[in-house]
Formats: C-alpha cells, sequence, structure tokens
C-alpha cells in the first residue's frame, strides 16, 4: 500500500517497473523524468515514499539477486495513483484502488473490443490516466504494446508512418492531430480520443471513438462511435457500470447541468480531505463526483 513513482524513460523498463510496483503490492504513481525538480520533489513528498525507481535505483537493482515476493492487495487497496497538471495550484494526486482501476481497464476493453491479436501503438503520456487506453488495457488482455518515442508520439506524419509499417490495429489520436491524419494502415482497426472537443472529424477506414472522461473516474464515462463529421462531436452514452445524472440548478438532476458520476471511480485526493469531500454531493440518495462538465441529453439518449 506504499506509493512509489515511476521516473524512467519511455522504455520497456518503465513498463516493467510498474508491473513490479504491482507485483509488491504497492501503488504506483508514474511520473515524467522532464518534469520540472520542484514538481517531481513536491510529488515525492506526497507520497511519502520509502523510494522512488528511477536511474539511479535500476543501476543499483541490477546487481541484487532477483526475489521472488509479492503480494495479494486487497480490492480496496491503492493500485495507481496520477496527478494533474497542477494548472490551477498544486497538483493533486488522485487514487485509485485496484477495484476502481480494473474496473477502467473493463470499460476500455468493451469500448475497444481489443484483443489478444491487437498490435497497439502507445502514445499516451505514461504520467497520465490515459495510460489505460493504450498501454494497461491492451497488456491486459495479452495484445503487443508499441511503445511510441516522444518524438513519433507528438508528429501525426510520423505515427501514420508507424501504423502502416508495423501493422498497427488500434491506437489512441489526440482530436488536434485527428485533422492531419490520414490512415494507410491495412490492418487499423479502431482509433480512440478525447480529452477535449473533436470537431470536424470523421473516420477513415476505421471505427472512431470519441471518448469522454478524466483521471478520477477512471478515464471512460461515455464513448460515441463516430459515423460522420460533426461540428461539435457527441460524446455519446454512458458505460456500463457508471451511473450519471446531469445536475441542473440546486443540484436538480435534468436533461441539462453538470455531469455528475457515481460507480466504482477513485478513492480520492492524496491528502487532501476537504477537496475529496468538495468534489461529491449526494443526489437521490447516491453518492456522486462532480466532474465540473457542462451537457445535454439528446432525445435517443
Amino acid at each position: 500500500n506504499d506509493i512509489i513513482p515511476v521516473l524512467l524513460p519511455r522504455d520497456v523498463r518503465y513498463v516493467a517497473a510498474m508491473a513490479g510496483v504491482f507485483k509488491a503490492g504497492a501503488a504506483c504513481a508514474p511520473l515524467d523524468p522532464a518534469y520540472p525538480a520542484e514538481r517531481i520533489g513536491y510529488i515525492k513528498k506526497d507520497c511519502g515514499c520509502p523510494l522512488a525507481i528511477d536511474e539511479d535505483f535500476m543501476s543499483r537493482a541490477l546487481c541484487l539477486t532477483p526475489e521472488e515476493r509479492g503480494a495479494d492487495p486487497a480490492a480496496s487497496d491503492r493500485a495507481l495513483v496520477t496527478y494533474t497538471s497542477g494548472s490551477t495550484g498544486r497538483p493533486k494526486g488522485v487514487v485509485q484502488s485496484w477495484t476502481g482501476l480494473m474496473a477502467g481497464v473493463e470499460r476500455i476493453r468493451k469500448i475497444s473490443d481489443v484483443c489478444s491479436e491487437d498490435e497497439i501503438a502507445c502514445t499516451a503520456p505514461f504520467s497520465f490516466i490515459a495510460l489505460l487506453l493504450d498501454l494497461l488495457t491492451p497488456l491486459a488482455v495479452g495484445a503487443t504494446v508499441h511503445i511510441l518515442s516522444n518524438e513519433r508520439r507528438r508528429d501525426v506524419q510520423k505515427i501514420a508512418d508507424y501504423i502502416a509499417d508495423f501493422d498497427i490495429t488500434g491506437i489512441f489520436i489526440s482530436p488536434q492531430m485527428l485533422k492531419n491524419f490520414h490512415n494507410r494502415g491495412a490492418r487499423l482497426r479502431y482509433v480512440t480520443t478525447g480529452s477535449e472537443r473533436l470537431s470536424k472529424v470523421a473516420p477513415e477506414n476505421y471505427r472512431l471513438y470519441n471518448i469522454y472522461g478524466m483521471s478520477e473516474i477512471p478515464l471512460a464515462v461515455s464513448f460515441f462511435s463516430v459515423d460522420r463529421a460533426y461540428e461539435n462531436t457527441p460524446i455519446g452514452k454512458i458505460v456500463d457500470g457508471l451511473e450519471v445524472v446531469l445536475a441542473g440548478d440546486g443540484g436538480v438532476p435534468g436533461d441539462e447541468g453538470e455531469i455528475c458520476v457515481s460507480g466504482d471511480i477513485f478513492l480520492g485526493y492524496l491528502n487532501l480531505p476537504e477537496a475529496t469531500e468538495k468534489a461529491f454531493s449526494v443526489i437521490g440518495g447516491k453518492r456522486y463526483f462532480h466532474t465540473g462538465d457542462l451537457a445535454r441529453r439528446l432525445p435517443d439518449g
């Protein structure tokens, strides 16, 4: 139940370090070594960690004799801690239990229908909850994951080349990059997108899923299988396992209002009980998380 930050370059060792943390029964806090030293220092202190898995740790670990020792965490134990950007103040650690994390993995699996035969290109930063989309979920079902370098994942033309050259079947591409993406891959089956408004984008010989979500859920609240280009693409219908109400004036549920979510979601913000309490309210006898996002329910649901 310790929280262990991982601070390694974007390669297979990072994934191995995460697996080691999980196997030890601890929670992983994935970080980016390119973060400013002040941010890294703050997060390390916030985690209260006995160690961090970085280059120094790895060089020492290679001299040790491996020891087969694991732990079976409880479903309510901490599994993953991802940090917000901190754009409105200090970064907040969003704590997922094993129950919440595995529920998030299952939601992504159902949306994308990813399976063991898939070749998934990982473009998401390891330090954000998007790693559920193209790293943790594919690995959980036995798919092959291609870790794209930082240089490649930020260049839409290089992404398109990689998809064609390596027979990629699934990938996450941001809405902005999708506007300039043209598929040449013969086996590309699906593309997931999200994190901002999707506008004037239609799929090209692949299924396109517009996913709405955030760190706290984790990730997928709803999804829409895009059938054509929209000025403002719908975020779709709510995924199985979650309940959503649209809280209007005075918190009264209706067809328009703030998206509030209930289900297997995050445990809370690390070391911030007041912020955690403020993020929730009871509506109709159930505890709901307030996303801060406004939505309107269309006649078809």
